[in-house]
């Protein structure tokens, strides 16, 4: 899991939001409310819809923020979830990232595909030709 997590905020224009995804270099990033409750997921492709070329710059929509292009449907996992449970529901549902939260919602970490290898990586010896 890594921690500290780069979060963006449902208010955030999605101009703003593109070049902070360039900038940190992610694919994915959750968004959090002011509590620190994840209550979406935003990709780099869900921010193309709202971006426009014009006159050579990158421009959004008008009035458009990143509350109108995140997924309100998140998968998440407990601190204690199992890595290779974590790794079946990023294979099953396409994802990049799994948000890990507390009992309360509040995102603590994340998972990323890198996080896994580095799992996988460092556990015991693994047969993949049985």
């Amino acid at each position: 899991m890594s921690h500290p997590v780069s979060t963006v905020p449902m208010g955030m224009e999605i101009i703003t939001a593109h070049h902070y995804f360039q900038q940190q270099g992610f694919n994915q990033m959750p968004v959090i409310s002011t509590e620190q409750r994840i209550i979406g997921m935003l990709s780099a492709q869900d921010l193309l819809q709202f971006i426009i070329f014009e006159n050579g710059e990158l421009q959004n929509l008008k009035g458009k923020i990143v509350a109108d292009a995140m997924s309100k449907e998140v998968i998440t996992a407990y601190p204690v979830s199992d890595i290779r449970r974590i790794a079946q529901a990023m294979q099953n549902y396409n994802l990049h990232c799994v948000p890990i939260v507390d009992e309360q919602d509040t995102l603590v970490g994340i998972v990323s595909r890198s996080d896994i290898l580095r799992a996988i990586s460092n556990d015991p010896p693994l047969n993949l030709w049985t």
